[in-house]
C-alpha cells in the first residue's frame, strides 16, 4: 500500500516540477509515461506545428488523447479529418462514407441488425477486408460466414 503511494507522489512532484519542451522530451525513452508528458506537452497553446509534430513521433502509443491535442496544432487535412470521424456519434458515422474507414470493430459489434447491414454495404466498396471482418464478428456467425466472400475464406484458411 505505502510503495503505490509513494510512486504516486514522486510522479505527482516531477510531473509538477518538470518543464516539458521538446529538448526534455526528446531526452526522454518511449515509455507509457513520455506519453504521457507528450499530451501535455501538445495540450499547451504556444508550440509550432512544426515542434508539435515532433513530439507527437515520439508516441510509444498514439491514443486519442494525444491525437486530439495534435489536431490542435496541425494543419494535415489526414489527422483533421481522422479526428473530426473519430468525434462522430455511430448514427453520424453512418450517414458519412467518408468516414466508414474509422468506424472500429468494437463500435460495430454494438449496432442493431439494420445498422448493421447499413454499414457492411458502405464499407464494401472500400474497404471489402473490413466489412468481411465485421459479418465474421457479428452474433449469428454461422449464417454470417456464408455470406464471406470467397477470397476472404481463402485468405484466413491459407497458413502463413
Amino acid at each position: 500500500m505505502i510503495k503505490p503511494l509513494v510512486s504516486l507522489l514522486l510522479f505527482s512532484s516531477i510531473a509538477s516540477s518538470t518543464i516539458i519542451d521538446l529538448q526534455w522530451l526528446s531526452s526522454q525513452d518511449k515509455t507509457y509515461a513520455k506519453d504521457f508528458y507528450i499530451w501535455q506537452y501538445l495540450k499547451q497553446k504556444n508550440i509550432s506545428e512544426e515542434d508539435a509534430r515532433k513530439a507527437f513521433l515520439q508516441s510509444k502509443i498514439v491514443n486519442k488523447k494525444i491525437l486530439y491535442a495534435y489536431s490542435n496544432h496541425t494543419k494535415d487535412a489526414k489527422t483533421l479529418n481522422k479526428v473530426i470521424c473519430m468525434k462522430k456519434s455511430t448514427k453520424q458515422l453512418l450517414l458519412d462514407s467518408k468516414c466508414i474507414s474509422y468506424f472500429s470493430l468494437s463500435r460495430a459489434s454494438h449496432l442493431n441488425k439494420k445498422d448493421l447491414k447499413k454499414l457492411i454495404t458502405l464499407s464494401k466498396k472500400d474497404n471489402e477486408n473490413f466489412s468481411n471482418r465485421i459479418i465474421f464478428g457479428s452474433s449469428n456467425q454461422f449464417a454470417n460466414c456464408l455470406e464471406l466472400t470467397t477470397s476472404f475464406i481463402v485468405t484466413i484458411m491459407t497458413p502463413t
